[in-house]
């Protein structure tokens, strides 16, 4: 959840463990179900305990939207 409470809801359960380090090796993640579709909708592109979801279409959150703070 982003601090506008949109959710994004995976459609295969996974788990994460982070090491506290940096880089993406500290970052581990496990599928708990569809092995094949967690690895098309997560990964960690940053390390550092940053997950990036794949969601295979952009965002559009309108106009009068705002992702940032101003």
């Amino acid at each position: 959840m982003d601090k506008t409470d949109r959710r994004i809801l995976s459609p295969a359960a996974f788990q994460v463990t982070w090491s506290g380090a940096g880089g993406t090796p500290s970052m581990s993640i496990r599928a708990l179900d569809d092995k094949e579709r967690v690895g098309r909708l997560v990964s960690s592109h940053f390390g550092h305990g940053v997950l990036t979801f794949h969601r295979g279409n952009p965002f559009y959150f309108g106009a009068q939207s705002s992702i940032v703070d101003p």
